[in-house]
């Protein structure tokens, strides 16, 4: 099954039920609604291995749910980690983004 029907699936089953993160309380249908809107604005990741560094767990769900609704492979960054840190585990795991 595709992320984006997994998603509309998971939405129809649990319209009102929150996803709490380190933020405020977010509805699931907002939630997968912003991973549509990130999924649409990097449809050209389709097939690229992309690197996800984002402080929020909220803002990492929605990046992750996103970026894989694009087609986009997601490798996980720290988000305390250094811009060097950053571009040697861009080298290291040949990101494309």
């Amino acid at each position: 099954m595709a992320l984006p029907a997994l998603l509309a699936m998971i939405d129809a089953a649990h319209r009102g039920a929150l996803v709490v993160g380190d933020g405020p309380a977010l509805p699931f249908t907002s939630l997968a609604a912003r991973a549509r809107g990130v999924a649409h604005a990097s449809s050209r990741l389709d097939g690229r291995r992309v690197g996800l560094q984002v402080a929020s767990d909220d803002a990492f769900v929605v990046g992750l749910f996103g970026l894989l609704g694009a087609g986009a492979t997601v490798v996980p960054l720290p988000p305390s980690t250094s811009s060097a840190t950053v571009e040697r585990l861009a080298r290291r795991f040949h990101l494309d983004a």
